[in-house]
């Protein structure tokens, strides 16, 4: 538990910071580290908040479908003694895709409140209604943001094994802690490398769901033409 907060609070400040910065140099402005850590300082507990708001989500839907499944099978075992191969294989079947579909809902859920954080950050919204306008603005883009984190993760694991190559060639035991230390290194440097452009990629795609659905351009011409404040502290209307 002492782990997970303090993972928790750290992914926090890195992905507020980082959506600060992707956002001034989206908009054409400079970004430093500095000043995207100190724009994060007011609202980084809303950050947290839904980010430990949508972890409890997805992991409650992934309890739910392992208990689900489980009391299944054993409700199967003990009516069906010695049922028939093709009846094994049905129900091998049945059980696989009831669990396949409960990870489309965990990604699901993962997918509609992606977009909360950064709704959070650029439009300075509470976090309950962030995790609202999350879910209208994901609402036809759910696929697109899936890729997104499915690319990110491939790159990241397929990082993570071209960091660790070297470790194999050392004659060290499997429990030795120098290489279970090396082992770690490589995991933190391929996510160093993999997990910033996966938080890139949903700040742009904010952006671009938002040109889409709310002519956010068009706004930012307006606001320049006319000299309003500065167009990530608006909050266009929701349909």
């Amino acid at each position: 538990m002492v782990i997970f907060i303090f993972s928790m609070v750290g992914y926090a400040l890195a992905l507020g910071a980082t959506i600060f910065a992707v956002s001034k140099v989206h908009l054409g402005q400079p970004a430093t580290i500095r000043d995207s850590f100190r724009e994060l300082r007011p609202v980084g507990l809303r950050v947290v908040r839904i980010l430990m708001s949508v972890t409890l989500r997805c992991v409650l839907a992934g309890v739910l479908t392992y208990v689900l499944v489980v009391a299944l099978v054993g409700l199967v075992v003990r009516s069906i003694e010695i049922p028939p191969m093709l009846v094994r294989w049905m129900l091998a079947i049945f059980f696989l895709s009831l669990f396949v579909a409960g990870m489309v809902w965990v990604a699901r859920i993962f997918c509609r409140y992606s977009l909360a954080v950064p709704a959070c950050l650029l439009e300075r919204l509470p976090a309950r209604q962030a995790m609202k306008r999350s879910k209208w603005l994901t609402k036809s883009a759910l696929g697109r943001i899936f890729l997104v984190f499915l690319l990110m993760s491939i790159l990241g694991l397929g990082l993570s094994y071209v960091f660790q190559i070297p470790v194999f060639f050392l004659p060290l035991r499997d429990t030795s802690v120098i290489l279970i230390a090396c082992q770690l290194t490589g995991m933190f440097m391929a996510l160093i490398l993999a997990a910033p452009i996966g938080t890139i990629s949903v700040c742009l795609l904010y952006y671009d769901l938002r040109v889409r659905k709310e002519a956010f351009d068009l706004q930012l011409m307006m606001e320049a033409v006319s000299g309003a404040p500065e167009a990530t502290a608006t909050v266009a209307p929701t349909a």
